[in-house]
């Protein structure tokens, strides 16, 4: 781990992550071991007095967008599914004393729900019970709002990017959900990748050969390759 912007790094022994890459992790994370949402305290994850009423949380997410004009705070948003592939998703607008549920209509089944935040964007990202069909997409405007995906790949990544596009990794190559529709794009990606998009709206992706960095607009991004060299 290096906390000097990679001039120096040091190794941790043992099975627990360090405290400073915790604390990067956000003030509100899921505990892996129980499954709660929890607040870190700056030495360990304390579990949140009020949890969500959800079947289970599989991800959390703290973000300073607002549903409404009257909430002083961004909210807690946690989202889940049931064994029977339901979505679940509950909000807290004060810092995790009290959670209310929010409805996500969905005509289908899904193994894994995330929450994700890209700037001031909020998606759901429904992985299918099989985690190789293609993923439902939800995007938060008024309410969670199903993506449409005409022309999409039978399977594939989908990673939400800025101003409502979902960046799209299958065998077919690079592409992306823009306006609903599906298109090609003349990314250096494959289905080997596994891309992320950064704090600062960087893309980053990893895969066989190393990382990948990606900057600009979508249809004419400018990658860069990042060679780490060790002796």
């Amino acid at each position: 781990m290096s906390t000097d912007r990679g001039d120096t790094f040091r190794n941790t022994l043992g099975e627990a992550p360090p405290r400073e890459w915790q604390a990067a992790q956000g003030r509100f994370q899921l505990i892996e071991s129980s499954g709660k949402v929890g607040c870190w305290t700056g030495r360990t994850l304390r579990p949140l007095r009020a949890q969500p009423k959800l079947p289970v949380v599989q991800s959390v997410v703290e973000t300073d967008w607002k549903f409404n004009s009257k909430e002083n705070s961004g909210p807690l948003v946690a989202a889940g599914a049931d064994d029977d592939g339901r979505p679940y998703v509950a909000i807290s607008v004060d810092e995790g004393r009290s959670w209310r549920p929010t409805p996500v209509e969905f005509h289908g089944a899904v193994g894994v729900l995330r929450v994700v935040r890209v700037q001031s964007d909020l998606w759901l990202l429904g992985e299918r019970p099989d985690r190789t069909g293609f993923p439902a997409v939800w995007r938060h405007g008024p309410a969670w709002e199903r993506v449409p995906a005409e022309g999409h790949p039978e399977t594939g990544q989908a990673v939400p990017l800025t101003d409502g596009v979902v960046a799209v990794l299958s065998p077919r190559g690079a592409g992306a959900l823009v306006g609903g529709q599906y298109v090609d794009l003349p990314w250096p990606l494959t289905d080997k990748h596994h891309l992320r998009m950064l704090p600062d709206g960087t893309a980053f992706a990893t895969g066989p050969e190393g990382v990948l960095l990606g900057t600009g607009f979508i249809g004419d991004q400018v990658w860069t390759a990042v060679t780490i060299e060790t002796e």
